[in-house]
């Protein structure tokens, strides 16, 4: 049974490392996309800044639910 949760681990590990190749890949391509798409630079702008909100609201909840010594109030529990 050891050697199957061993394997399991390894597995998911593998899978996720997969994934964030993935997803690191397409980001770094956002701009070069939208520059072929035609779109003006305030678009990737907006992104951007998007992307930076969403970075800070993570961050603030982090520090909440810290303080508050469980993330259960985000969910209304």
């Amino acid at each position: 049974m050891d050697r199957r949760i061993l394997v399991v681990f390894v597995l998911l590990g593998l899978i996720s490392l997969a994934a964030d190749m993935v997803y690191e890949g397409a980001r770094s391509s956002i701009g070069a996309y939208l520059e072929h798409l035609g779109a003006p630079p305030i678009a990737s702008s907006i992104i951007s800044v998007g992307e930076f909100i969403g970075y800070v609201l993570r961050f603030v909840s982090g520090v909440l639910a810290y303080h508050l010594g469980s993330s259960a109030a985000f969910w209304g529990f």
